[in-house]
């Protein structure tokens, strides 16, 4: 009697603790009408998830939004080659995801197909969530490889490339027209300063908005950041404003346990404060000696105006000898064409595919939940039929 007792014990916990673990992600019901106002409050955190997560609520790629666009950004690193599935979610949840459009629902929210992904040979993939429609339902994704695209005429320079000349700059990627990304992967302990730098004219590079000039352009206050332990600055440069003088950096830094340590916009309107606390982190003197600014020198010009030229640049030369551009990305939303998928091409002028992302015909792990808990309640039955079992056998003899 005691040990079916304890089997039943064992049961309750079980199917309890199931409960618990999928429950913990429920939110409280929204009706339609005010969802994208939950959405985009700011209040929740916007992840990938897929098989090269194995699906795990606690692996989710983080993505962010520095610029405030409303397009957030997220990298999945050294992405295997062959087909691989994602969705886009917010909380670690599946109440509210995005995969691939659906025609028939004329949406791509809580899609029952997943969001594809091919890539031809080992890479990083950025991969964009666009939420700047007013309705959440056909909210898209898009993927670009950079194993395939043609790094633009932009790139990152700084302490950790030891201000070297422009071919040792990281690239930038011109994945729609106008906005690059980059990402300096596995930066190393301590305050990281940066600028983005034009290749083809390495005297003009942009970093934190300088008020007294009212500019961004040549300005002498580089972006800086503290990474603790190590982590990813992903970079974004914004190049589609009419005034160039203004063109904004932001960054936002992914540390070792795939939280956002940092996020910066420091364009025009910046609050110039960085999100981290410097006073957290201990410097030693050798890292401040190699994280010291930039030698620059000033050149006078007929209208007064302070440039600020980088000593010792030379002018990278684009192996491809072409500016990147994307001319035929599809968005994984509703477009006119109905498209339930996106196809990169690379931007070297090839016809060779970067990413072709296509609908799954296979249901997206929406009902994992539920299948962990069928499973578990099986397997905790079965182990309490063994048990009876057992303690029947005693009884007998």
């Amino acid at each position: 009697m005691k040990i079916r007792k304890i089997a039943a014990a064992l049961l309750s916990a079980i199917i309890l603790g199931t409960a618990a673990s999928t429950a913990v992600f429920a939110r409280d019901f929204i009706p339609d009408d005010e969802l994208t106002d939950y959405l985009t409050s700011g209040n929740h955190t916007i992840g990938i998830t897929g098989d090269f997560t194995n699906w795990n609520s606690m692996n989710d790629i983080i993505m962010t939004d520095a610029d405030g666009d409303g397009v957030y950004i997220g990298v999945i690193r050294d992405l295997d080659e062959g087909v691989h599935e994602l969705k886009v979610r917010t909380d670690c949840s599946w109440e509210d995801n995005w995969g691939a459009y659906e025609a028939e629902k004329d949406s791509s929210f809580n899609s029952l197909q997943n969001f594809s992904v091919t890539v031809e040979k080992p890479t990083d993939v950025f991969v964009t969530f666009d939420t700047r429609g007013e309705n959440y339902l056909n909210w898209s994704i898009a993927a670009y490889s950079t194993e395939e695209m043609t790094p633009g005429k932009y790139g990152i320079t700084g302490t950790i490339t030891q201000w070297e000349s422009a071919d040792k700059d990281y690239p930038m990627y011109e994945i729609t027209p106008g906005k690059y990304v980059g990402i300096i992967k596995d930066a190393p302990f301590g305050q990281q300063q940066f600028v983005i730098r034009n290749a083809e004219n390495t005297d003009e590079i942009y970093a934190v908005y300088e008020a007294e000039y009212d500019r961004t352009r040549n300005s002498q206050i580089n972006c800086k950041t503290i990474i603790s332990g190590s982590g990813d600055i992903i970079v974004e440069f914004d190049t589609t404003g009419e005034d160039e003088a203004l063109w904004p950096v932001s960054f936002a830094v992914i540390d070792g346990e795939g939280n956002i340590s940092d996020i910066q916009y420091t364009g025009k309107g910046n609050n110039l404060e960085s999100s981290v606390d410097e006073s957290s982190v201990v410097l030693s003197s050798e890292n401040e000696e190699s994280e010291s600014m930039p030698q620059l020198t000033e050149s006078s010009q007929e209208n007064s105006e302070k440039e600020i030229i980088l000593e010792n640049s030379t002018e990278l030369k684009d192996p491809s000898g072409n500016e990147s551009k994307n001319t035929s990305v599809e968005q994984s939303g509703k477009s006119g064409n109905k498209s339930s998928g996106v196809s990169v091409n690379s931007v070297a002028g090839t016809t060779n595919s970067a990413v072709t992302v296509s609908a799954s015909a296979n249901a997206p792990s929406t009902g994992s939940s539920v299948l962990l808990t069928a499973i578990c309640v099986t397997a905790a039955a079965a182990a309490l039929g063994v048990i009876v079992l057992l303690g029947k056998g005693k009884k007998e003899r």
